[in-house]
């Protein structure tokens, strides 16, 4: 997780202790507070939700799951609303991506993201 700590972007982290109340979370404004937070208090175990960007089309980096399902649930969903033609997709993170997701050509990565958006879209299962 620590690979994500970049100094750029905010990336605003919830951390829903493991056997607590839903309702008790943890927010901070950015992951390197959490990551600290953590270091110091070894009950900060659960399930944590960063706000990243990554590449549309993965669905997990290791132990990192990513919302790439909440993705596909959204394009299934716009099929049914009239007039919608565009999706926006926000690429301007690509750079500060762990080294392990870096590209070697930013432009084919970005491509690759916008095919891989393109054929969900085509998919009747999508």
């Amino acid at each position: 997780m620590s690979s994500f700590a970049e100094d750029r972007y905010l990336h605003q982290t919830v951390i829903q202790r493991a056997a607590s109340a839903a309702g008790d979370r943890q927010f901070l404004d950015d992951l390197p507070k959490a990551l600290a937070m953590a270091r110091d208090n070894p009950t900060l175990y659960g399930e944590w939700r960063v706000h990243f960007h990554v590449p549309l089309y993965l669905e997990r980096f290791g132990l990192v799951e990513t919302t790439q399902q909440e993705v596909l649930d959204c394009i299934a969903a716009v099929r049914h609303v009239a007039g919608v033609k565009h999706f926006e997709a926000e690429t301007y993170a690509w750079n500060v991506l762990p080294s392990e997701l870096q590209v070697e050509d930013l432009a084919a990565g970005i491509a690759d993201e916008m095919s891989w958006v393109r054929r969900q879209a085509a998919s009747p299962s999508a």
